[in-house]
């Protein structure tokens, strides 16, 4: 179930069934980019949703604050997620797939672009990696 019209907007454009990413750094501060927000910075806990699936994938290894910190106040990329299937990006500018990607990227998580199709390739590709992933309904904290 999508919780508005954009939500199901960015499913379809980034070609599976999820519609937002987020970060979450060592201290648990949830970083992400929002076309109502404009641009990537740090963001509320996400709400408690009974209908919201939350994917927490782990990387007990990697500190992005650096980066995260770096990013701040980076613009919302409204063309490329339209664009997504076509990889067609303004590299000055984030949807929360390329935030997501960019801070992987960031920590030494090289993602082909083969396992970059979609959201669901993604998770998919850390998995066979041996990343772990908690899926739980509602509210993360």
């Amino acid at each position: 179930m999508f919780s508005s019209a954009f939500g199901l907007f960015c499913s379809f454009f980034t070609l599976s069934g999820y519609s937002h990413a987020s970060v979450i750094d060592n201290d648990g501060q949830v970083w992400d980019t929002t076309l109502s927000r404009g641009f990537f910075d740090k963001a509320e806990p996400l709400s408690c949703d009974p209908d919201r699936e939350v994917i927490i994938i782990d990387l007990p290894d990697f500190d992005p604050s650096a980066f995260l910190a770096e990013n701040a106040g980076r613009r919302y990329d409204l063309l490329g997620l339209a664009f997504w299937p076509w990889r067609r990006q303004n590299p000055e500018r984030w949807y929360c797939f390329e935030a997501v990607g960019n801070c992987l990227a960031s920590v030494g998580v090289d993602i082909q672009p083969k396992e970059w199709v979609s959201a669901k390739t993604l998770l998919n590709t850390l998995l066979k990696r041996g990343y772990t992933a908690t899926v739980t309904r509602g509210r993360y904290t």
